[in-house]
């Protein structure tokens, strides 16, 4: 199956980003709660989805299999392979609005037990070269959570100020 998950306009414009700007730093913030559900999911093996060069998750489990991938960093943007963990933190605000169903049924084709979702709710503190922000959709979890709940079941929520995480189950082949 064919994804269509990043224009290539867009690519460069985040690859510049990468190179200029810290990207990758809100896993760390999580890291309890991710270690606690791959606990609970007897995940073997962990997918980073959008891990920015930080690979903080990989550092999280240096004992487990992890892949990282990033579309916008070329030395992880080689299809991933599926996982039975996903973590994916600060990623989906920053997908191009056209591209959202195809990353969202990508992610949902790769996560074989269940995900780790935080989305940031506000605009970014940076903008992209050509002058757009950073985050490309800020919605509220009134927007996010009908989208996630097409993909998977909803185990734990949690709604802050500036940011939505969320806890989901993989439905069953059959289900999806």
């Amino acid at each position: 199956m064919s994804f269509k998950l990043i224009s290539d306009n867009y690519r460069q414009q985040n690859e510049i980003l990468h190179q200029t700007t810290h990207y990758g730093v809100t896993a760390p913030r999580y890291a309890r709660k991710i270690k606690a559900m791959a606990r609970r999911l007897d995940a073997k093996n962990i997918l980073d989805y959008g891990s920015g060069t930080r690979r903080h998750v990989e550092k999280m489990f240096w004992f487990k299999k992890v892949e990282s991938y990033d579309p916008c960093v070329p030395d992880l943007s080689a299809a991933p392979r599926p996982a039975d963990f996903l973590v994916c933190c600060d990623v989906l605000e920053h997908i191009e609005p056209d591209c959202l169903d195809d990353v969202l049924s990508h992610m949902e084709s790769l996560a074989q037990r269940g995900v780790f979702l935080s989305i940031s709710t506000r605009r970014a503190n940076k903008n992209l070269p050509d002058g757009r922000n950073a985050h490309l959709i800020v919605e509220g979890a009134d927007f996010w959570l009908p989208l996630l709940m097409a993909q998977w079941r909803l185990e734990r929520f949690e709604a802050f100020s500036d940011e939505i995480v969320c806890e989901m189950r993989s439905l069953p082949k059959s289900q999806a």
